[in-house]
């Protein structure tokens, strides 16, 4: 599915990622907070590409992107490949997680590991991947 906020003059808002989010909008409200609890900030920018994404860093380092699509957050952290056994073999992951980033490409240098946030579930499993993003070297 295509993101929600795709026009450049459109910055996307409190109110107009709930009204896009639905029944998942006070997900969104615990995925921000579990990241500022985790020491991490969320900046808006527009992207041609990709239109609004939320960059979340702490200091430096880039933890994950957020993208608001209709009914959904959507959250992708990169991994690096040497980190592939690690979390295909995290039990607190769920068992489809941990196959879908088994499945990805070797090819590659990083590993998007992409979650949709519709419930407080989901936020609890992107709560263990930004986890695991913040303290893999």
């Amino acid at each position: 599915m295509e993101a929600v906020f795709n026009d450049p003059a459109t910055e996307p808002t409190p109110a107009l990622i709930r009204a896009a989010l639905g029944a998942a909008g006070d997900t969104w409200e615990d995925l921000y907070a579990m990241l500022t609890g985790a020491g991490v900030s969320a900046a808006w920018r527009y992207y041609r590409d990709g239109g609004w994404l939320a960059k979340a860093t702490k200091g430096s380092k880039t933890v994950a992107w957020l993208q608001i699509n209709q009914g959904y957050t959507r959250i992708t952290c990169y991994f690096a490949q040497r980190h592939r056994e690690i979390l295909t073999s995290a039990a607190d992951l769920p068992q489809a997680l941990r196959h879908q980033i088994g499945e990805l490409s070797q090819d590659r240098k990083f590993l998007p590991v992409s979650l949709e946030v519709r419930t407080r579930a989901d936020t609890a499993v992107a709560a263990v991947v930004v986890d695991y993003k913040q303290t893999l070297k």
